[in-house]
């Protein structure tokens, strides 16, 4: 575990209360160790809220020309589990998780699912400290750069649409 000011350095957002950024940053496994604390699972299921809100609000003001199923594609892309673990990764947001033993053993600072849901728990932890501008500022820095390539190919990346279209064109009763 490392200090968590090289976390917001890396992020570029400095936490007013750093209670929320260790909240996001506490695994489930990590409570049965330690029961009085709280895990970031609440966090994560807020944060992929505000991310959804977030993105959808970008992307309805900056392609206006776009259809409702491109946009939802293009979200879609953004915030599947693959860009957000890379996303995770980029950031190193696994150094600065608090893991039980076991889970830590069982290389949990390298797993997708715990890395996603991490990086959804700072985008809440993000909003309880700065609100919508510390988000969006994140956001904008990290995902709306990759937006503008996802635009032109909406669902590009995203095998459960691509799946979905593929079944529903090749299945018909």
């Amino acid at each position: 575990m490392n200090n968590i000011s090289d976390l917001e350095k890396s992020i570029g957002y400095k936490f007013k209360n750093s209670k929320y950024l260790k909240i996001a940053l506490t695994h489930k496994s990590y409570i049965d160790e330690y029961p009085e604390l709280q895990s970031n699972q609440r966090y994560e299921f807020f944060g992929d809220a505000i991310l959804d809100f977030d993105l959808t609000e970008y992307l309805f003001e900056k392609y206006p020309d776009l259809d409702e199923g491109s946009l939802t594609k293009i979200r879609s892309s953004a915030v599947n589990q693959f860009y957000l673990v890379k996303l995770g990764r980029k950031i190193n947001i696994g150094k600065y998780l608090f893991l039980s033993k076991a889970e830590e053993s069982t290389g949990g600072r390298e797993k997708d699912s715990i890395l996603e849901d991490a990086l959804e728990a700072l985008i809440a932890a993000l909003y309880f400290d700065g609100g919508l501008d510390a988000v969006n500022d994140f956001v904008s820095k990290f995902i709306y750069p990759s937006i503008k390539e996802l635009s032109q190919n909406p669902g590009q990346k995203d095998y459960k649409t691509r799946l979905q279209e593929y079944f529903a064109k090749n299945l018909k009763n």
